[in-house]
């Protein structure tokens, strides 16, 4: 009898938690969402998608790309995902992986409680077996389930190493817990410190459970009513934004939305004054998908000789994320991509019907930082509203000063008076630190002998940089 294979979902009741799928790994009629069973922010979630079915004598399921390393400071996008390139399912619902080396990797569904069978195929000095340990009952994702506990046991004699590990298979959420099946048996050698690496299951798109994708309109969805606060910080630039939605018009494959942009810009100039800049705007914009953000997440993101990724936030369905490092890979010459240092240390956060790019991003020897202050969104709110006041109107600034600029050997501060456990840090223009100073309140400091011409500095507390600006010395 021939392996019944479920190409997409066919049921599914909330109330009695039924949707068929039969232990079957993975399914084409969604995506699965895999991340690290312990939450590690350099392993985002990745997606694991059937792109093509083939029928044979046996079925073939063809799975997404992923980026992958070949070699030191080498990459592919054209990888193999983190289940392999392919997934066979046999007529005796044998489930079949297939290692970087062309091993099978067997998961039997059928299998019993205490039932063995020989885990991996291999030609050269590797083999293992796999057993179902336990049969139970599972809560998982606000589902219950029955799943099948299976203890992997794999030994390589090429690097004299032993390799035990878990996987958790779902009769209806499928694999639960998982290791990277690609690079088994060499899973360890790939990751630091030689660990055990288990991925666990963050979500799935159909039934939609757990952490789930988001597309482009997903995050650009306002409504009328809708209100959001935003916050930017880029070197001398401070600016507040309040968004406030008026209409909102559907077509087919777009959405346009006007709204109202009020805003305060801060301009902090090097002899301290600060300019400001208010403005009242009515504006429309019209949202389109983007072929790119609507990848998966995982996937490759190619921009010319640059790739990077998106990935979702662990445990979190409204979020996700651009990596800016160490995610961003460069092309060159040859088949290679390499890693390349972004434009700063951090993410660029999307939220669900709160727009997006969010981040803050470590860019030395400044901050760059866009946040919301406040948003409302029909019966929720969060934060605290902001009072935007006209520029007639603008109380004098708060803000940290710092003077004479240019200096020749001394810098005054004022304004300091409500901050503690301040310090100065001062850079060349190539972002090496050359002077350090702590800051006492309303006081000055004594620089250090240094050559005419322009530098860096910020100013930061125990919790966040406060100024960053450039200082000219001129000396006698």
């Amino acid at each position: 009898m021939r392996c019944l294979i479920i190409i997409a979902v066919i049921l599914f009741n909330t109330s009695l938690g039924i949707f068929a799928q039969n232990y079957q790994t993975v399914n084409s009629g969604r995506i699965q969402y895999f991340g690290r069973l312990e939450p590690y922010v350099r392993f985002p979630i990745k997606a694991a998608k059937v792109d093509s079915v083939k029928y044979d004598k046996d079925s073939i399921l063809y799975l997404n790309n992923n980026i992958h390393k070949i070699h030191e400071n080498c990459y592919t996008p054209y990888g193999a995902s983190l289940l392999g390139s392919k997934i066979k399912i046999d007529k005796d619902c044998r489930n079949i992986f297939y290692n970087k080396f062309g091993h099978e990797i067997v998961i039997d569904t059928k299998a019993g409680l205490n039932d063995s069978w020989e885990f991996i195929y291999a030609e050269d000095s590797t083999n293992g077996y796999a057993e179902v340990t336990e049969i139970k009952e599972m809560d998982f994702l606000g589902f219950t389930d029955t799943v099948k506990v299976i203890e992997a046991h794999v030994e390589n004699e090429i690097d004299s190493k032993e390799y035990n590990f878990e996987i958790i298979l779902g009769k209806n959420l499928g694999l639960i817990q998982t290791v990277d099946m690609f690079n088994l048996p060499f899973y360890k050698n790939i990751y630091e410190n030689n660990v055990d690496i288990h991925y666990q299951l963050k979500g799935i798109s159909s039934p939609r459970l757990g952490s789930n994708d988001m597309t482009w309109l997903e995050v650009n969805d306002f409504y009328p009513g809708d209100e959001i606060h935003i916050h930017y910080n880029y070197w001398e630039v401070r600016d507040t934004s309040i968004y406030k939605y008026i209409d909102r018009v559907d077509y087919k494959d777009s959405v346009k939305y006007t709204y109202t942009k009020e805003s305060l810009r801060r301009i902090s100039n090097s002899d301290g004054h600060v300019d400001i800049e208010y403005s009242l705007d009515t504006l429309e914009k019209t949202f389109y998908p983007d072929i790119n953000f609507d990848k998966p997440v995982g996937q490759p993101i190619i921009y010319g000789n640059f790739m990077s990724l998106y990935s979702l936030g662990d445990a979190q369905d409204d979020e996700k994320f651009e990596y800016n490092h160490p995610y961003i890979y460069y092309r060159r010459q040859d088949s290679c991509w390499e890693l390349k240092h972004s434009e700063g240390y951090g993410f660029s956060k999307y939220v669900r019907g709160l727009g997006g790019p969010y981040y803050r991003l470590y860019i030395e020897p400044v901050e760059k930082l866009r946040k919301i202050l406040y948003f409302k969104k029909r019966d929720t709110t969060w934060g605290e509203p902001v009072v935007i006041t006209a520029k007639e109107d603008v109380p004098a600034t708060d803000e940290i000063l710092v003077y004479p600029n240019p200096c020749s050997d001394y810098l005054v501060f004022r304004n300091t008076q409500n901050n503690f456990g301040l310090k100065f840090e001062l850079f060349d223009m190539n972002g090496v630190k050359i002077f350090f100073s702590a800051i006492k309140q309303n006081t000055g400091i004594q620089l250090p002998v240094l050559s005419n011409g322009v530098y860096l500095y910020r100013i930061s507390n125990s919790f966040r940089i406060l100024k960053s600006d450039k200082l000219v010395i001129i000396r006698d």
